[in-house]
């Protein structure tokens, strides 16, 4: 049974032709590869966001986590993407609510939901996913995110609102209108990533992703883009 993230499966539902095989053909190498740390670009910034918000630390501590830091790429990535955050935070009122986690599942698929963020935010509770690439946002990738995260939130925030926010951008998405068929579009794009999952993962002979439940399922990305 495959386990991914909620990453990879938009990454593949918002390919076309052969860039498609391509995505399940780097799921596979990526996930029978033990998780490690170093690969996961953006965690140090992730988590340094977490820890901010929920131990009400000052939007100045961000700043800390870049002397920390020995990777060149992250070392000129890193400050923008904090001024960005920093600028986006602006006066609003905002407070931690906790953390969100869900799985969607179509046969053998499992895709992780496990959005950064609980938040709230001038009164209002939030979930966030939060977005780092430089790459911005198309539209059919914010439905299908905020559709996987409203169908799988916990019971306990079931009254928040599921956003992406675009931190390059300042954009924080959200749901606007009720998109027609898109648990039938889902249960399309899974069953398409499934049949190509068992063909080139028999091709290649390789195994699932069991370093996801070392990390919790949480979401990776190897690259800035």
């Amino acid at each position: 049974m495959p386990d991914i993230t909620m990453t990879t499966f938009t990454d593949f539902a918002n390919a076309s032709g052969r860039n498609r095989v391509t995505r399940v053909r780097e799921a596979i190498a990526q996930y029978e590869e033990p998780y490690h740390p170093a690969r996961d670009f953006w965690r140090p910034l992730r988590i340094g966001i977490e820890d901010m918000h929920n131990l009400e630390l000052p939007n100045s501590s961000l700043y800390d986590l870049i002397t920390n830091l020995s990777d060149g790429k992250k070392i000129n990535l890193y400050p923008p993407k904090i001024d960005a955050y920093i600028k986006w935070l602006g006066r609003k009122q905002i407070s931690w609510a906790g953390k969100s986690y869900g799985i969607w599942e179509y046969e053998d698929l499992r895709v992780a939901v496990n959005p950064e963020l609980v938040l709230d935010i001038n009164g209002r509770k939030h979930v966030v996913k939060l977005y780092f690439k430089a790459e911005q946002l198309a539209k059919p990738r914010i439905d299908t995110i905020l559709h996987l995260m409203q169908i799988t939130m916990p019971l306990k925030h079931m009254s928040a609102t599921p956003c992406v926010l675009d931190i390059s951008r300042g954009k924080l998405h959200k749901p606007t209108v009720v998109i027609p068929y898109m648990d039938a579009l889902l249960s399309g794009e899974a069953a398409s990533f499934l049949t190509m999952w068992k063909s080139l993962d028999h091709q290649h002979n390789q195994g699932g992703a069991s370093w996801l439940k070392q990390e919790g399922l949480a979401e990776v990305s190897t690259t800035p883009s």
